[in-house]
């Protein structure tokens, strides 16, 4: 996620002032929320590309036994 997104949305989620309406503070932490599962997605998306490559180099090893 872009840093500068990520400072400006937890100002504003951080911000007690009564300028920011319910509407925006949902906003802001759907928005937060869906970088976070992005982020989570991303990491299980190369454990498992690792988990390709491992697989791969050790089944020829198991074939040849």
């Amino acid at each position: 996620m872009n840093e500068l997104v990520k400072t400006e949305l937890f100002s504003l989620l951080s911000e007690s002032s009564q300028e920011n309406t319910n509407e925006e503070m949902q906003s802001a932490k759907v928005i937060l929320y869906s970088f976070e599962i992005q982020k989570y997605i991303q990491g299980i998306e190369r454990k498992h590309q690792a988990l390709r490559v491992l697989q791969e180099i050790s089944t020829p090893a198991l074939r040849s036994g």
